[in-house]
């Protein structure tokens, strides 16, 4: 006999919007449901994670199909109506997206930091930022030095992850002409432009972050003195780390995917909210606080890991290169291997 599919849409069908596999697997399985389940899979075609597919060894009987769903969707009846979702999923931190089961329950996994609904990507480019849904055609991160040009020269990679998972894995170099020369690799939040003014909502705290004037940090409500134009506001996203720990965030805003523009930026007085703004060029982390290259010809070495790091919204990579010794031609850029939810 020929498997059988059920289709469900997960925040229609089950309670609260939420399923737990593992346990909604144990319920079918120690239902009175006689054909036999094979597996579970949430978002099959990794376009919809929404979607949960309940794969039975064959179709279901009458009866099976009434202990099952009740013979009823949105929401359904039957055993998925009464699921215990505790735990729930999906979330960012536990995705079950494309998982499958075996027949005790247990399920497959793979051993790879590519994080689910993911795919792996190389570029040295970045995204348009006139556009924040856009993928590609930003700025390249690759620098020539030509002899007379600035001993010290910077570039930056910009991609959009407001509605884009991003992680970055690792960095594959390709150089030419490199003599003992240096290279930097941060992460360093957009910087919002500001101009100094009075009875504004803005304060400035510590030099380099945007803050509102009535938090606690601020000068107080209604005598801050920096003023921020609207259309120059640019919103860093602050991310859980890996230990569930959240920095203070002093701003909220909501992204809006129709319009492409974050609506209501407002201001969060006790710092719990989603964002900061800097004021300054800081950096965030270092990915290679400090390397020496060199090489006469152009070639490629890669700079290997086997984590990844998610990317917030508003933070750039800099790659920053310093020519050592007497001034030559030479180059540097970077190919990153990166993990992205959307590629085109």
């Amino acid at each position: 006999m020929a498997e059988q599919a059920y289709t469900n849409s997960i925040a229609d069908d089950f309670p609260g919007g939420a399923v737990n596999a593992e346990k909604y697997d144990a319920e079918i399985r120690d239902s009175a449901i006689v054909t036999a389940l094979d597996r579970i899979v949430i978002d099959p075609d990794d376009d919809d994670p929404d979607r949960i597919d309940t794969v039975f060894k064959a179709a279901l009987s009458t009866g099976d199909r009434t202990i099952f769903d009740g013979d009823t969707s949105n929401p359904a009846g039957g055993l998925i109506a009464a699921h215990d979702n505790t735990a729930s999923i999906p979330s960012e931190e536990v995705s079950l997206k494309g998982a499958f089961y075996e027949e005790d329950g247990r399920q497959r996994t793979n051993q790879t930091t590519r994080p689910l609904g993911t795919r792996l990507v190389y570029s040295v480019e970045g995204d348009d930022q006139a556009d924040y849904s856009k993928v590609w055609g930003g700025d390249k991160m690759h620098i020539v030095h030509n002899i007379g040009d600035a001993a010290t020269q910077t570039a930056y990679l910009d991609l959009n992850t407001i509605q884009n998972d991003t992680y970055l894995k690792a960095g594959l170099p390709i150089m030419g002409g490199a003599d003992r020369d240096e290279v930097k690799v941060q992460s360093v939040p957009q910087v919002t432009s500001k101009s100094a003014g009075s009875n504004t909502v803005y304060s400035e705290y510590g030099g380099y972050l945007i803050v509102p004037a009535a938090s606690p940090i601020g000068e107080g409500a209604g005598i801050g003195t920096l003023t921020v134009a609207d259309g120059d506001r640019r919103l860093v996203q602050i991310l859980p780390d890996e230990q569930g720990n959240v920095a203070q965030g002093w701003w909220d805003a909501t992204w809006n995917p129709t319009t492409k523009v974050f609506d209501s930026i407002t201001a969060n007085l006790t710092g719990t909210g989603g964002f900061n703004m800097f004021s300054l060029e800081v950096v965030l982390s270092n990915f290679a606080p400090l390397l020496i290259v060199s090489g006469a010809a152009s070639g490629i070495s890669a700079l290997e890991s086997e984590e990844s790091d998610q990317l917030p919204h508003g933070v750039r990579v800099k790659l920053t290169i310093i020519t050592i010794g007497t001034d030559h031609d030479w180059h540097f850029g970077l190919n990153f291997e990166i993990y992205r939810a959307k590629l085109t």
